[in-house]
């Protein structure tokens, strides 16, 4: 049997995971901005379904979204305070 071809399972992909963020918490500490991200740790049977970086939000909406699940009481529609 082909180790590469061999499915894994939920053990090997959580480690798999810890592996990628711990490459990548040590390249956000290494202090070279010109330094390449690493690249994740290949998973047999999920080729090309990772995405290589995580894609950005703006400010716009990250505070539109805190606003949603966490409106602050003046900002309620009604009025939010105690009656």
């Amino acid at each position: 049997m082909n180790p590469d071809s061999a499915m894994w399972g939920l053990s090997e992909h959580l480690l798999a995971k810890v592996f990628d963020v711990l490459q990548e918490a040590n390249w956000q500490r290494q202090g070279d901005n010109r330094a390449p991200r690493p690249e994740p740790l290949p998973r047999p049977g999920v080729e090309g379904s990772q995405p290589k970086h995580r894609g950005g939000v703006t400010r716009e909406e990250v505070d539109a979204f805190l606003k949603r699940v966490n409106p602050r009481p003046d900002e309620q529609p009604d009025g939010g305070g105690p009656a």
